[in-house]
């Protein structure tokens, strides 16, 4: 099972959104990344989000505390910054703008001027 890192693909893109760039210690293999693509449509950052939240799972589930004298680690918090992450880019991709343009026909002038229009957005 292959670990590429390449930001012309939707494969790479995802890696840089979950932090999963080191290749030869990659979390997750490209078959897992397309798979979870593939799942939602080829969105980037809905794919990116299921993964965090995996990997905020398995990183929960094995969440230990060190200390040492002066100082206290805990791997919990690492789950939480990740799920934090994964809920941030679902409230990315829910507040995109979604608008068109409608036009409406009701006379063959009003069918010219659509035409017009249409070319006066594509730049003709």
């Amino acid at each position: 099972m292959a670990a590429t890192y390449d930001l012309a693909t939707s494969v790479g893109k995802v890696r840089l959104k979950i932090g999963d760039r080191a290749v030869a210690a990659a979390h997750f293999t490209d078959e897992e990344i397309t798979a979870a693509l593939s799942e939602r449509g080829g969105n980037i950052n809905f794919a990116a989000a299921d993964l965090l939240d995996t990997w905020a799972s398995e990183t929960t589930a094995v969440a230990q505390s060190y200390s040492v004298p002066g100082l206290s680690v805990s791997t919990s918090s690492q789950g939480r910054d990740m799920a934090a992450r994964a809920q941030a880019l679902r409230e990315q991709e829910y507040n995109k703008p979604a608008y068109g343009t409608a036009e409406l026909n009701l006379s063959p002038e009003s069918a010219a001027q659509i035409v017009i229009n249409r070319a006066l957005r594509r730049g003709v």
